[in-house]
């Protein structure tokens, strides 16, 4: 197959699936690290999480953790989605989004860690961002 020409790109969202049917975690401007019931439920439904940084690998490690542990992040249960407040850790480490960020590849290990690659995302815009041009 011969390449496209110039100026063409890649849509790297990939087709609509049912929310329950894979894993969504997405992180905000804010910090705010949202992941859908999958996610949550092969995490073993944690009350907590540990967060790590890879400066190399641009990537976080999200790690099921004690409530009672003074570094732990309480997750946060919201109607549809699991919560964590991670506003600090992005800041500490510099980890910015003028926008949503959908992760592409959250993997979830076999220690139920969660990790998700910075490098690795594509942005989202709501409705209002759109019409408004906030982008």
């Amino acid at each position: 197959m011969t390449p496209l020409e110039r100026g063409w790109e890649r849509y790297h969202g990939g087709p609509f699936r049912a929310i329950d049917d894979r894993l969504h975690v997405t992180l905000n401007h804010r910090g705010l690290l949202l992941m859908n019931a999958a996610v949550y439920k092969l995490m073993d439904k944690p009350t907590a999480v540990l967060l790590y940084y890879n400066r190399d690998q641009d990537k976080i490690a999200v790690e099921p953790a004690d409530f009672r542990a003074a570094e732990a992040y309480p997750i946060r249960y919201n109607r549809t989605d699991y919560r964590v407040y991670a506003l600090s850790f992005c800041r500490y480490f510099g980890i910015r989004f003028a926008v949503t960020h959908k992760m592409l590849t959250p993997e979830i290990t076999d220690d139920r860690r969660l990790i998700l690659d910075l490098r690795n995302t594509t942005p989202i815009f709501t409705k209002k961002q759109l019409r408004t041009g906030e982008l």
